[in-house]
């Protein structure tokens, strides 16, 4: 668990006191090593994660951009329908019996 940002304050201000015995100097030291060394631990497993879900993104764009111009648009399929609807109409059996 990363340490808070008041707690992370005390000890910086803690070290400001002239009179700190050197004891305590060394526990803030290796506290503050400590908790760096969990937030880079943790900083460095979310940037995995951002970097995973990127790729996954793009990975999911390109697939959906992919499936989509194989469906065509939505406005391509009742053109085709019109056209075919309005070809029928326009032949009838009298003008093909005909020979146009």
């Amino acid at each position: 668990m990363v340490m808070e940002r008041e707690a992370h304050e005390a000890l910086l201000n803690e070290l400001l006191t002239p009179e700190l015995p050197v004891s305590r100097l060394t526990e803030i030291a290796v506290e503050l090593r400590m908790e760096h060394d969990v937030t880079t631990e943790e900083y460095t497993g979310l940037q995995q994660n951002v970097d995973k879900l990127k790729a996954d993104n793009a990975d999911l764009v390109q697939s959906n951009s992919k499936w989509c111009r194989m469906l065509g648009t939505p406005d391509d399929k009742p053109n085709a329908k019109e056209e075919e609807k309005s070809f029928s109409e326009t032949v009838t059996i009298e003008s093909l019996e005909q020979g146009g």
